[in-house]
């Protein structure tokens, strides 16, 4: 599923995310397990380079970001769900079609959380990944208070 997510990313959006050179969702494989191989992203880690960042940087980084993410969040799907190819076995009312490669399907389950959605653990007393989002929050906040303080 990482793969369609990566092409989706790719073909919506100007986000520079490394181009994949060959992979397999097939476990069976001669490798024996499932594989993704990307191009090397070149860079410097924004955790190294931050603290030395002039603040107008700053601020041009994380508008920077601002616009990468919002872009993610300007991708419009059709249905709720998981992205699946288009030549998947699901049944025809289980999905969606999306674009010519994708289809939107049933969504995948509970596979990281060990409950099922509306039961009082999956909302009360476990806390979710906040990933990359948390950088972004984070960032959001500095920039509001540099505003309103200037």
């Amino acid at each position: 599923m990482l793969i369609r997510a990566h092409i989706t990313v790719q073909s919506n959006t100007s986000i520079p995310i490394p181009k994949i050179l060959d992979w397999s969702d097939d476990a069976s494989n001669s490798i024996g397990s499932e594989y993704i191989i990307m191009e090397h992203a070149a860079g410097v880690p924004l955790l190294q380079q931050w603290p030395t960042m002039a603040i107008d940087k700053k601020l041009g980084c994380i508008e920077a970001i601002y616009q990468k993410v919002k872009e993610l969040a300007d991708i419009k799907f059709p249905a709720y769900g998981s992205l699946y190819s288009v030549n998947t076995t699901l049944d025809c009312s289980s999905k969606k079609k999306l674009n010519e490669s994708f289809c939107i399907g049933p969504h995948c389950g509970a596979r990281y959380w060990d409950c099922n959605v509306g039961e009082s653990r999956y909302y009360h007393t476990t806390s979710p990944n906040p990933g990359p989002c948390k950088f972004i929050y984070y960032a959001y906040i500095f920039k509001r208070k540099l505003l309103i303080s200037s």
